[in-house]
């Protein structure tokens, strides 16, 4: 089975307060996050990464160990399933604002699927840890 490449290594976000919160601004409209304070969104949006993923290449793979959930910032990305003929199944194409992961991010297990970039893209990675010592 062929194998993608992977997603380029996590930048942190700037320490900058204009880019932590712009970043805290994307996360409010993530409809479960919606309701969290102001300091709780910038703390995320500062604990959390950028990650730039190329055409083509995995962010992750079913069974992988969720590391977060992830905004899309640009680009578009595809979650899908690799079935049995080794065809893909397309479960969801991302846009801009799209929110991908968050079930493992909720209930601590692996990613159930896959995930390609279509085009070059920016994600917002929310750390899993970030997440749950936010909700201490």
């Amino acid at each position: 089975m062929f194998r993608r490449p992977r997603a380029r290594e996590d930048l942190p976000v700037s320490s900058s307060n204009r880019e932590t919160n712009a970043y805290a601004a994307a996360l409010r409209r993530v409809p479960f996050l919606r309701e969290l304070d102001s300091r709780s969104l910038s703390e995320l949006a500062a604990a959390s990464r950028v990650v730039s993923v190329g055409k083509g290449e995995d962010l992750f793979l079913e069974g992988d160990a969720c590391r977060g959930m992830f905004l899309l910032l640009s680009g578009s990305m595809k979650v899908y399933r690799a079935a049995s003929s080794g065809r893909e199944q397309i479960i969801a194409l991302e846009s801009p604002g799209g929110v991908i992961a968050e079930l493992p991010l909720l209930d601590g297990r692996a990613y159930p699927a896959s995930c390609a970039a279509m085009d070059d893209s920016r994600l917002l990675l929310v750390p899993r840890e970030a997440f749950e010592e936010m909700l201490r």
